[in-house]
């Protein structure tokens, strides 16, 4: 004979807000998730116009990573910084720091965020090219010594 659950009752039930701010719970991206979730829902009303040409699309460990699709636009943002991150803190208060990204991707929607973002590549020092270039004087032929600086100058500038 089977043996008959008993109904949920009210003080046995516990509150989702206890499990989504459970440590173990927040380590496995689900808090992260729910919080960039509410942030895109409150996008608009945060950052106006702006909204048509970025996408909240990461938070981790307080910084929201916002990408833009507009260089214009992606100028505009960064003076507007200061101001957004304190509309977007007021939203939720995990927010600390704001990080743009300018992307050609001209699809963005709340529903489908940039697929890849391109790689944001920094200028090397002068010691990294100095590196490069002993390093490739030691190379005799100079059709692999053009693509092996092409190569290390593209790899180190990646940030």
């Amino acid at each position: 004979m089977a043996t008959k659950k008993k109904p949920y009752t009210k003080s046995s039930l516990i509150p989702l807000s206890s499990i989504v701010s459970n440590p173990s719970v927040k380590s496995k991206g689900i808090y992260a998730y729910n919080i960039l979730t509410h942030i895109r829902r409150q996008w608009e009303a945060s950052v106006g116009r702006i909204k048509e040409f970025s996408f909240p699309y990461k938070f981790r460990d307080g910084v929201l990573s916002v990408a833009v699709t507009d260089s214009i636009w992606y100028s505009e943002i960064k003076f507007l910084k200061k101001e957004i991150l304190e509309k977007i803190s007021a939203v939720n208060s995990e927010v600390t720091e704001l990080r743009f990204t300018l992307t050609d991707d001209k699809v963005i929607s709340p529903l489908s965020p940039p697929k890849e973002l391109p790689p944001v590549y920094r200028a090397l020092s002068d010691n990294e090219i100095n590196s490069i270039e002993n390093t490739a004087e030691l190379i005799k032929d100079p059709e692999l010594r053009e693509i092996f600086r092409n190569a290390m100058s593209k790899s180190l500038s990646k940030g």
